[in-house]
């Protein structure tokens, strides 16, 4: 078996998927109990095997005691269940193209069609109270087009993840690379906080379905987000149905924030979200 930084490896094997949407859970919901040694990822994942999760989505820095070696071990053990690869960096400003390239590959080891998410997560906004201008967005497309090149060699499909950037913004960087190895994390709930929020549903309206690469499903309420899924100003039914209506087969992934005690946050949230979507 190849080492880690021996390039890109054979993707694994897996039986065929069915075309339907896959719920999955972000390790990220886990911090706070990884951090204070509350649980163990390993028994958290054998847990989940065999249950309504279907996709495993392992967050850098939200591991605990798994290295990645290990976490490429239990992804070749666990056939029922998919993994895939986070990195917390911010690829509209990150520099370090290293760091990137190194998570194409070792996502690469992760699943049969394995993906890579990106934070598209804007600092200019944040910070300057204004968007990229058309010289910036040119940068940043040049940069990840490089990335787009590398996990195409690798097999790897990325995600970019709206963050503090307007859709259309994340949309014009996509549309511009035009590759099948790029797409969107589309992230409803991070719409509506931003500065200027967005209608979650008419946004998913105006994407089309080759766009959608991953899902991120988080609860706001009032302009917080929640700690775990259950009522607030998204509509989770409706979006559901939406992403149903327009052929989705991708994982729609639940993500909220980090709380002591987090499993129990996690069961009220799978047994909240509507189940006749997914794969039982």
């Amino acid at each position: 078996m190849k080492g880690l930084n021996s390039g890109c490896n054979d993707s694994i094997s897996r039986n065929p998927r069915k075309l339907e949407i896959r719920l999955g859970v972000t390790t990220r919901v886990l911090k706070k109990d990884l951090e204070n040694n509350l649980v163990v990822l390993a028994e958290i994942l054998q847990g989940l095997s065999g249950t309504v999760i279907k996709t495993i989505e392992v967050r850098e820095g939200c591991t605990g005691e798994l290295d990645k070696r290990e976490l490429r071990k239990i992804a070749s053990r666990y056939e029922n269940l998919d993994f895939v690869y986070a990195i917390d960096n911010n690829c509209l400003n990150e520099q370090d193209s290293v760091q990137v390239k190194e998570a194409i590959e070792f996502s690469s080891f992760l699943s049969d069609k394995p993906i890579l998410r990106l934070l598209a997560a804007s600092t200019i906004i944040e910070k300057k109270k204004r968007r990229y201008t058309s010289k910036e967005i040119e940068k940043i497309i040049k940069r990840i087009s490089e990335y787009t090149r590398w996990a195409s060699k690798c097999g790897v499909t990325l995600a970019l993840e709206n963050d503090a950037e307007p859709m259309e913004d994340i949309l014009y960087i996509v549309t511009k690379i035009k590759s099948p190895w790029l797409g969107i994390n589309f992230d409803p709930g991070n719409l509506l906080l931003l500065p200027k929020p967005q209608d979650p549903i008419q946004t998913l309206g105006r994407l089309n379905l080759s766009h959608i690469k991953f899902v991120h499903l988080k609860q706001i309420f009032k302009g917080e987000a929640q700690s775990c899924i259950k009522e607030g100003d998204l509509n989770i039914d409706r979006l559901l149905s939406k992403l149903k209506e327009k052929g989705y087969k991708g994982t729609v992934c639940i993500e909220f924030t980090p709380v002591d005690d987090a499993m129990d946050a996690l069961k009220k949230s799978i047994e909240y979200i509507p189940h006749r979507y997914f794969i039982s």
